[in-house]
């Protein structure tokens, strides 16, 4: 990947189009992916897609975003960190057998789920927010 040099950052359409060529990448990565059928199903997707989060979170951290989205995409990579987060309790939660913690872990990832969408909104992605 091409990381923005010094002066300034990305223009909105440069950032716009290297956001959304990494969440195409884990979108498409995450559909792989098996459906879980029962615990241990949903423990090896939220593992996997962790796995998969991790590398994409510090793609999108080195993106230099425009003086004007630099809040907003900040706040958008907080996003990223919280679900990635919150997956990887579900995961615990998944491996422990422990059916009302993820109920209450789900409660809380779709709140955050709502603002990442939001922030990808107001950005401009096309690939991230949607979903696969």
């Amino acid at each position: 990947m091409v990381l923005a040099g010094c002066g300034g950052g990305l223009s909105r359409n440069e950032l716009v189009a290297k956001g959304d060529a990494i969440c195409k990448r884990v979108n498409a990565q995450i559909a792989k992916e098996p459906t879980p059928k029962d615990a241990a199903g949903l423990k090896r997707l939220a593992d996997k897609t962790v796995a998969i989060s991790d590398p994409a979170i510090k793609d999108m951290e080195a993106l230099q975003a425009p003086d004007e989205l630099k809040q907003d995409f900040a706040k958008f990579v907080a996003s990223l960190k919280q679900q990635r987060d919150l997956t990887r309790q579900i995961g615990t939660a998944a491996g422990q057998g422990d059916t009302a913690k993820i109920q209450q872990i789900g409660t809380s990832a779709q709140k955050v789920q709502a603002e990442y969408r939001r922030l990808s909104d107001k950005i401009g992605f096309k690939r991230c927010g949607g979903g696969n």
